[in-house]
């Protein structure tokens, strides 16, 4: 993950930077700024109040996937240890747009907590997938079920999307045991064709033993970890609700729940710097087949981004502390 060079690293972040910047451009000439302001403007604080607290505890709910997950791989880490940690990445994934420094964040707070590399990134890597697994098949409950969207052509194409996501996911974890099963044990002399293969590192680590670590945890915390996810998509869903009634937008919890799924997995996509952009058209589109208007999809992305940019500064008051502790100790 982190041995693409820092040449590559900076240029990709400056055509994702472009991406995000043309697309919103492209946005504000679409849907008139003052259009957008005019629906924001009439934003209940209360319910926004709410929105940002739902999203808050959706995060908890991150803390205590990657909780079930790490106790899973048998790693010396706390409820709080795993907390400050998400906040504190996603203070750096705000600062340095991109997973690499995030993840090398949270990598190495874990080794400081007495965790060892290789648990830590099987760790960080397992946690994301079962919460994009969980954000998938959640989704595309949502839409089965919003009879507001049974007719769209969207629908058919963000299930055969959502059933390719799946089925890539049971192809990598299948590949990940075959992987892992060709690792050399303390009596073997040496690994089997299948893991000489791969030569790919992760973190500096070969690619074999993260594979092996990845399907253990697989193993071992799906089921811990599922119940977490699931909140976490479900509080996620309800916040998005909450937003929408913050600017009058009537919105179902059932079409919240497959749009909110849509907008994570637009975000998490490599091409744009923290969702910019993409966040904006996959509202418009999603809200755009339930015959919401571009103006309020966009008014309600802008209360969306504002749960980032909360997690960022409790990251950065977190960090901080942690700072000034060790200067302290010192």
């Amino acid at each position: 993950m982190n041995d693409q060079p820092p040449r590559r690293r900076g240029s990709t972040l400056w055509v994702r930077a472009a991406l995000s910047c043309a697309v919103l451009v492209w946005i504000l000439h679409a849907t008139p700024l003052r259009t957008i302001a005019a629906t924001l403007r009439h934003t209940d604080l209360w319910l926004l109040f709410v929105g940002l607290l739902l999203s808050l505890v959706a995060r908890l709910a991150a803390a205590e996937r990657t909780l079930a997950v790490s106790r899973a791989l048998r790693l010396p880490l706390s409820r709080g240890q795993t907390i400050t940690t998400l906040f504190i990445s996603n203070f750096y994934s705000l600062v340095s747009p991109g997973p690499v420094l995030s993840g090398v964040v949270t990598v190495y707070r874990y080794r400081n907590f007495g965790a060892s590399i290789k648990g830590s990134v099987a760790s960080l890597l397992g946690s994301r997938a079962i919460e994009c697994a969980a954000f998938v098949v959640g989704g595309a409950l949502g839409l089965l079920l919003d009879a507001r969207a049974a007719d769209a052509p969207l629908r058919a194409r963000l299930l055969i999307a959502a059933s390719i996501l799946l089925g890539a996911g049971i192809v990598m974890l299948a590949c990940g045991w075959l992987i892992g099963r060709g690792l050399p044990t303390p009596a073997s002399a040496e690994p089997s064709s299948s893991a000489r293969a791969v030569s790919g590192r992760i973190f500096g680590l070969p690619l074999a033993d993260i594979c092996r670590e990845l399907f253990d945890c697989a193993r071992r915390a799906s089921l811990q970890a599922a119940l977490p996810a699931t909140a976490q998509i479900l509080l996620s869903a309800t916040a998005l609700f909450v937003f929408a009634a913050a600017v009058g937008v009537e919105l179902s919890l059932v079409s919240a729940l497959w749009v909110s799924a849509v907008v994570y997995i637009a975000v998490l996509l490599p091409i744009s710097i923290i969702g910019l952009g993409v966040r904006e058209v996959a509202l418009i589109e999603c809200l755009g087949v339930l015959g919401i208007t571009a103006n309020a999809a966009v008014a309600i992305s802008v209360l969306l981004f504002l749960d980032p940019l909360l997690n960022a500064l409790i990251g950065g008051v977190l960090q901080a502390g942690s700072l000034r502790m060790t200067t302290v100790t010192q």
